[in-house]
């Protein structure tokens, strides 16, 4: 939590030029203040600033891996820097401003269990893109799972680590914080498993009424025993366990949720008003009718019965009869016919002939230049398609641009000019009016003193400059298959 005597620094500060810090919004657990982007319209979503102390553990970094990933289910963070503030160095990240956290409801009330295992779903799809990219989120607390309408994400980067056991020094400390740390985090060991169980605990704990803030649960550390709900109890059976080995993963915490969702209820039936019991009217009021004579027929209960029954004949041999079903009495119910196997399907239109041009200074356009430069080994034309600052760069970053010019010309020199290079699969994902995310892949092929080939899935992250579109991040997602080392990475 910041303290009170930064708070009066903080308010109407400029960051970067870009965004002017407003009013402060929440100050525990961390401290978040309002922000606006100078420029009108540059985000379709409201922003926050989190400020964090500088201190020892690479706060900066995390969220800089952390803004390179984009998912539903992850808090878009747009900016991440250093700033100081009163003489103090902080880092501060800009992301979107959440409505509430899961602290905020549980305080108010438990979840059920059709809301738990929707919880549980979206944040299984957020873990599971970090793990794909060998990041453990570390973090998982009532505290740092926001919601944005209907949407849950994750929201607080500041402990994400690659996947790795060397960790001991920074995660011993973190058993003291929350009940939902892995215990192997005693030994500094962070792989997926943890995540794992800190889902766990986090959806057991969302359904039951606790009574102890998170800090307190870490303190006893106590065994967790949830009420006698076979949902709950299959996630502790089967996920809080101990032993990494025999821990359930994300998966398997899916299926379990999925099962234990309850079905969704059934449409009611339109309710029917009982028919109004016909009885005989008093015995002078009948007297008193006979003796009147009118133009219509009198009531006669036996005659209805008689007629009821003759419609009722009738309705049956028009039904049971074949061949006699064409009367415009039967009640026909239409339905869409069916695409027969001898349907044509309506043909595609041609390609245009002339497509419309790229324009230059576009991510499109970017992207065609790039890879046009490094077909050719042109290095100053792959430079100018950089921004001055690459924050990450194939896992390392931030770096200057001249870093990257430095890595393909060392590249070139040893490799020369590739054989082949091309990118396949291209999708582009809008992350506001001045960042687009690019996902693509890419093979390639050079023929030096060994031979060096394979295929990768690619991420570039692209930010609209006062220079134009400009390459901010690069970074390997996936490897399919390589001969020798990647000469790109």
């Amino acid at each position: 939590m910041l303290l009170h005597q930064y708070w009066r620094e903080i308010e109407g500060m400029l960051i970067e030029e870009r965004f002017r810090v407003g009013g402060m919004l929440r100050a525990d657990p961390d401290t978040l203040f309002a922000v606006e982007p100078l420029q009108p319209g540059a985000y379709d979503f409201p922003l926050a600033v989190r400020f964090m102390r500088s201190d020892s553990e690479p706060l900066l970094d995390r969220y800089t891996r952390a803004m390179f990933v984009t998912h539903p289910n992850l808090l878009p963070c747009v900016s991440v820097g250093r700033c100081s503030i009163a003489g103090a160095e902080f880092v501060y990240a800009v992301l979107e401003r959440a409505e509430t956290t899961l602290a905020d409801i549980e305080r108010e009330h438990a979840l059920r269990l059709d809301e738990a295992s929707e919880l549980g779903q979206q944040l299984i799809s957020a873990l599971s893109c970090l793990h794909q990219r060998k990041l453990i989120y570390c973090n998982l607390d009532p505290t740092t799972v926001a919601r944005v309408g209907k949407t849950w994400k994750l929201s607080e980067f500041s402990q994400i680590r690659i996947a790795g056991a060397e960790y001991a020094n920074e995660t011993r400390r973190l058993l003291a914080v929350s009940a939902g740390i892995a215990p192997e985090a005693w030994a500094g060991i962070v792989s997926p498993a943890w995540d794992a169980w800190s889902l766990s605990w986090l959806l057991c704990c969302a359904v039951e009424e606790r009574g102890q803030s998170p800090r307190e649960q870490a303190s006893a550390r106590a065994p967790f025993h949830p009420k006698k709900r076979l949902p709950l109890a299959r996630l502790v059976d089967e996920c809080l366990k101990a032993s990494i080995s025999e821990r359930a993963g994300l998966a398997r915490i899916g299926a379990i949720l999925e099962s234990a969702a309850p079905p969704a209820p059934k449409p009611a039936l339109p309710s029917v008003e009982p028919a109004p019991e016909l009885k005989p009217p008093p015995v002078a009021a009948t007297r008193q009718a006979s003796n009147r004579r009118t133009w219509s027929a009198p009531f006669r209960p036996r005659t209805v019965v008689v007629a009821l029954a003759v419609i009722a004949a009738i309705v049956g041999a028009v039904i049971l009869l074949p061949g006699r079903g064409k009367s415009s009495a039967a009640v026909k119910t239409v339905s869409r016919p069916a695409l027969s196997q001898h349907s044509a399907a309506k043909p595609a239109p041609p390609p245009d002939v002339n497509p419309a041009p790229v324009a230059a200074d576009s991510p499109e356009g970017l992207l065609q230049r790039w890879a046009a430069a490094l077909r050719s080994g042109d290095v100053a034309g792959q430079m100018a398609c950089y921004s001055r600052t690459v924050y990450l760069f194939y896992g390392e970053g931030p770096i200057s641009v001249s870093d990257v010019r430095r890595r393909r010309e060392q590249d070139l020199a040893r490799l020369g000019k590739p054989l082949h290079l091309e990118i396949a699969n291209v999708t582009m994902r809008t992350r506001s009016p001045s960042s687009v995310v690019v996902t693509f892949d890419e093979t390639w092929q050079f023929q030096g003193p060994e031979t060096r080939s394979g295929g990768m899935k690619v991420q570039l992250s692209m930010r609209k400059t006062d220079e134009g579109w400009r390459i901010s991040a690069e970074t390997k997602l996936q490897t399919y298959r390589g001969t020798g080392e990647n000469p790109q990475a």
